[in-house]
């Protein structure tokens, strides 16, 4: 009986320690499997993380790319916009020399006209005092408009058989010089300005006809005026082209642009005139000056443009703008000017006449308007073609 127990303890224990082996190993193989699970999940995480860097690094790489080409984008745009306002400052300093080169070929013009009986060609005048007994269909009353209301303000009394001086009306304009032939533009209403005004329309409708005294140019550094002929008018624009005997003087063309598109909006322009026409000439001077140029008395308007030629006082004034509007029949901008500054030149930086200065806004004084000088070539060309066939 021992014997069996002792047979069967020790079957038992070398069963439990097979048991237990079979534990173990079966253990080590689950260990295993896990271990082995946990290294492809590792090497699975560190391939993700490796292409998470590849593509951060592409991401980078681009993102480096774009900067660097952005970075020369905004250099080249720096060195070109350097370059243009470069230009612009070296254009704006050399607007003196323009103005020097090109201002004796600028004149001022003078005018001055009278009405008459187309009948009779007796100039109406003044009347100083009614005679006993006249007739009143013997005198005539002219209502005088007012420019700001267009309303009558007063009355002119005037007769052709009045004993006072006729009715002068006095005026002046600006033109240039755009053929060495002696062609001169200005605007139409300079060559007419009777035409235009308000103030006198109640004469020329009563019958009475305007006849011109004095049309003259007087050019800057030249001490005696140029009689000046009307030559051609445009029929649309208030765009006209004078004439006169240059007599060999040396007065500057001035270089004119054929395509007005060449101007565009914004960019800066000049305007070279008679603004005020002698008024502003002889605020220039101090008093000493006046008194020894006008003398205590006083000159006629007549006088005062032979005096101020023969000192060479007469020099266009400059004003500065910029285009407001450009097209086909009008340019705008802001360059001041006023009455006088009628058919003066409006020039680029580059020194070019692109447009005729014909009106100002009296109510918004940043505006004026100009017109394409290529009205005023077609005109020449006009009269060019016009001397051909004559020939």
């Amino acid at each position: 009986m021992q014997g069996e127990d002792h047979f069967h303890y020790k079957s038992n224990k070398h069963s439990g320690s097979w048991l237990l082996s079979g534990v173990f190993f079966i253990g080590l193989i689950g260990l295993g499997i896990l271990s082995l699970k946990q290294h492809f999940q590792i090497q699975e995480l560190k391939a993700l993380d490796y292409a998470k860097t590849e593509h951060t690094a592409r991401d980078n790489s681009h993102l480096v790319n774009q900067l660097v080409y952005m970075q020369r984008q905004v250099n080249q745009q720096i060195g070109q916009s350097t370059e243009q306002m470069g230009k612009i400052i070296r254009r704006l300093d050399g607007a003196e020399e323009i103005l020097s080169d090109l201002s004796g070929g600028i004149c001022l013009i003078q005018g001055e006209y009278i009405f008459v009986d187309p009948q009779t060609q007796q100039p109406l005048r003044h009347v100083e005092q009614l005679i006993k007994g006249e007739e009143p269909s013997e005198i005539k009353l002219f209502p005088v408009i007012s420019p700001e209301t267009a309303e009558p303000t007063d009355a002119l009394v005037l007769s052709v058989e009045g004993e006072g001086a006729p009715l002068v009306v006095e005026f002046t304009g600006t033109g240039f010089l755009v053929d060495g032939e002696g062609y001169v533009v200005t605007n139409k209403h300079v060559t007419g300005p009777w035409r235009y005004t308000q103030d006198y329309q109640s004469i020329l409708q009563a019958g009475y006809e305007a006849q011109m005294l004095i049309f003259r140019a007087f050019f800057p550094n030249q001490p005696e005026p140029f009689e000046l002929e009307v030559r051609a008018v445009d029929s649309q624009e208030d765009v006209a082209l004078v004439h006169c005997d240059l007599g060999g003087s040396q007065i500057p063309v001035l270089p004119c642009v054929h395509d007005p598109g060449n101007l565009k909006t914004g960019q800066t322009v000049l305007v070279l005139g008679y603004p005020t026409g002698f008024d502003l000439l002889l605020a220039r001077m101090d008093k000493e000056q006046l008194d020894q140029l006008l003398g205590v008395q006083g000159m006629s308007f007549e006088e005062v443009a032979l005096k101020l030629a023969d000192q060479n006082l007469i020099h266009p004034v400059a004003t500065r703008g910029m285009c407001g509007r450009v097209n086909e029949g009008r340019i705008v901008y802001d360059a001041p000017t006023a009455i006088g500054g009628s058919g003066a030149p409006v020039i680029n930086l580059d020194g070019e006449v692109v447009a005729i200065n014909t009106a100002l806004m009296k109510e918004f004084a940043g505006t004026n308007f100009g017109i394409p000088i290529s009205y005023a070539l077609e005109l020449l060309d006009k009269m060019g073609e016009g001397a051909e066939k004559g020939r």
